[in-house]
This record gives structure tokens, sequence and C-alpha cells, in this order.
């Protein structure tokens, strides 16, 4: 397992208001696509406004900690490395889908499809019971945020 740092810009904070500037969270994963997910589905997805709310991802050898004083706001670890990662959608008649990640393909397919109404991006899940409830909370917060 490996090391990687994802950062924030100046200007996001948390759900909760905290600035995320000057800090970093790091993901122990097996390789840089893996930590991406893990800390989409165990972090920002839940802790920032929206799941693209950070800046960079570091390989260890590339991360200067000297550069963010504030230093380590989570560690996260990927000690499910046999436990498949899912990604699902709203279909535009309302029901959910939910599908095991296999490639970005599948995600671009989707965001272009006229019958998708929402892309929930991959999240670890166990099984898919538990996936389609992550989708509907996902897809409920967004609704929500509409009103």
């Amino acid at each position: 397992m490996k090391n990687y740092y994802f950062t924030f810009g100046q200007d996001h904070c948390t759900i909760d208001g905290y600035p995320m500037k000057d800090h970093w969270v790091r993901v122990a994963a097996e390789d840089a696509i893996k930590a991406r997910l893990l800390f989409i589905s165990e972090f920002s997805s839940i802790t920032m406004p929206a799941r693209d709310k950070w800046s960079f991802q570091y390989d260890e050898d590339k991360f200067d900690k000297q550069l963010f004083p504030k230093g380590e706001y989570q560690f996260i670890a990927d000690l499910r490395q046999d436990q498949p990662h899912w990604w699902g959608y709203e279909h535009v008649n309302g029901n959910l889908q939910a599908k095991v990640y296999y490639s970005q393909a599948d995600l671009t397919e989707a965001e272009s499809s006229p019958f998708v109404a929402q892309v929930v991006y991959p999240f670890l899940a166990n099984g898919r019971d538990e996936a389609l409830q992550f989708i509907r909370q996902q897809t409920h917060k967004t609704k929500e945020s509409w009103q």
C-alpha cells in the first residue's frame, strides 16, 4: 500500500464551514485510482459540499508537508481491498440503478445518456442493497438542494 495526499483550495470548506486550506487528507491504497475512489467515497462525498471540492492528489514522493502547515485532517486506509466499488444512477423515471464499477467508460456513457437524471460516482459498499441505499441518500441530498 502507498500513501496518497489530497489537498484543498483556499476557499474549500467542509459542509460545516471549516476551512480546509493548509490541510491534507492521506489515503493508503494499492494505487492512485483506488486512492481517489476511496477519498471521494469516504471523504469528499461526505465531508465536503460536493464530491469534487478538493484541489490536488499527490503521490507520497511528490508531496511536501511543509506547504500545508495545519497538517493531516484525516487518514483513510483501504482495508477493504476485496470489496468492490459501486456506482449508480437515477433513471429519468425515478428508478435507481446500482452497478459494480469497472471503468470510467460506464460513467461517461451514463453522463451523456438522455435517460439518466443523475449519476452517483464510485463508492464502496457491501453489496447491492447497501449500494442502493447510498445512491438513494445521494440523490435525495441533491433533490433537497434543488428546493
